[in-house]
């Protein structure tokens, strides 16, 4: 049987912890173990935490050291095969752990499994698409070149812990891109598994998110982006530009072929960036 230990660091998030706790607990898919970890909470967080009645739910109090400390510290903690990770103030959807058991089954190369998520701001839909990501970094560029969000979130990925492990988890020195810096590395050792079902839902009007100050730059960036649809060959472009910017220096020949082939899809990219930017101010 499949079991998952699910990891949520807790850090002043008195307003969503309880939404976010039953998320979990409401999962279809019972097999798992709950671990939250208070990272040094100012507020009654923790106290909310210790409300649920629930034997999968173990709590932990750690002086405040970063989120990847706190995630790192659920990690060591965990007893089971798979790790998965939730922010406390995202939601999962109900089938968030069936989907990641449908991939596990089917998927038997890989060791890394991500479904995908909708936002706040914007409202993607769940497409009935699984595979293999032969290239994150291309994958990647595709994601955002389809509906402006990365290929893999935090909230929605389930790792075998024996590979977790062996990269020696999120690194703490990091204060952002810490978890871009985890898939990195991840994805040089281990196969990923993607299902485009979303599973997640990022809040980003939480309250004290690192990112919240962000929210009407993204709200902003979503309406720009709906006039830099309409310009042809965008989405083209900006795969291939990121296709180019990341193997720029791995393979350089590659990168001459792409501009070859490619580049005046880059240059319309490029131009429909600079337009946007233009029309911002």
């Amino acid at each position: 049987m499949i079991q998952f230990s699910v990891i949520i660091p807790l850090y002043n998030k008195a307003q969503s912890v309880s939404n976010t706790i039953n998320s979990v607990l409401n999962q279809s898919y019972s097999h798992f173990e709950l671990i939250i970890v208070n990272d040094g909470s100012t507020d009654n967080s923790m106290e909310i935490a210790k409300s649920f009645e629930d034997n999968r739910i173990t709590l932990i109090n750690i002086k405040n050291g970063g989120v990847s400390n706190a995630r790192n510290t659920g990690v060591l903690h965990s007893k089971n095969e798979y790790i998965t990770f939730l922010d406390a103030d995202d939601l999962w959807f109900e089938n968030c752990l069936s989907e990641f058991v449908y991939l596990i089954e089917n998927f038997r190369n890989a060791t890394v499994f991500c479904t995908s998520h909708t936002l706040t701001v914007k409202d993607i839909k769940s497409r009935d698409r699984k595979y293999y990501i032969d290239n994150f970094w291309k994958q990647n560029a595709f994601s955002y070149a389809r509906n402006n969000t990365a290929v893999l979130c935090t909230g929605c990925i389930a790792i075998k812990k024996e590979c977790f492990d062996s990269v020696s988890g999120f690194d703490t020195k990091l204060t952002h891109g810490e978890d871009l810096d985890l898939w990195s590395r991840l994805a040089d050792k281990f196969v990923f598994a993607k299902s485009e079902v979303v599973t997640l839902l990022y809040r980003l009007d939480a309250e004290n998110r690192s990112d919240k100050t962000k929210l009407r730059k993204r709200i902003n960036f979503v309406k720009r982006r709906e006039v830099a649809d309409k310009l042809r060959f965008f989405d083209y472009g900006r795969i291939c530009f990121f296709e180019f910017y990341y193997n720029i220096f791995k393979n350089p020949t590659y990168c001459m072929r792409l501009l070859f082939h490619y580049g005046d899809w880059i240059f319309l990219f490029l131009l429909t960036v600079l337009y946007v930017r233009i029309l911002k101010k």
